[in-house]
């Protein structure tokens, strides 16, 4: 997205800090989540990135009133 030059920044950013900070158990098992607290605070993340996207999508048009 970065190199296309599309998206919004802000999204761009929280989706590299979800990467950087919480990365996938399959591939890097060394990194998996340890406590309760730890998996809340990746459930907000994950949250926060969805509102983000979903603040960003165009909703439903409203049909023209004849």
């Amino acid at each position: 997205m970065a190199d296309l030059k599309v998206g919004d920044p802000k999204v761009i950013e929280v989706l590299k800090g979800l990467k950087d900070l919480h990365r996938n158990p399959l591939m890097h098992p060394d990194d998996s989540i340890e406590s309760e607290d730890e998996a809340l605070s990746l459930y907000a993340a994950i949250r926060a990135a969805i509102g983000y996207m979903l603040d960003r999508i165009a909703g439903p048009t409203e049909p023209a009133v004849t």
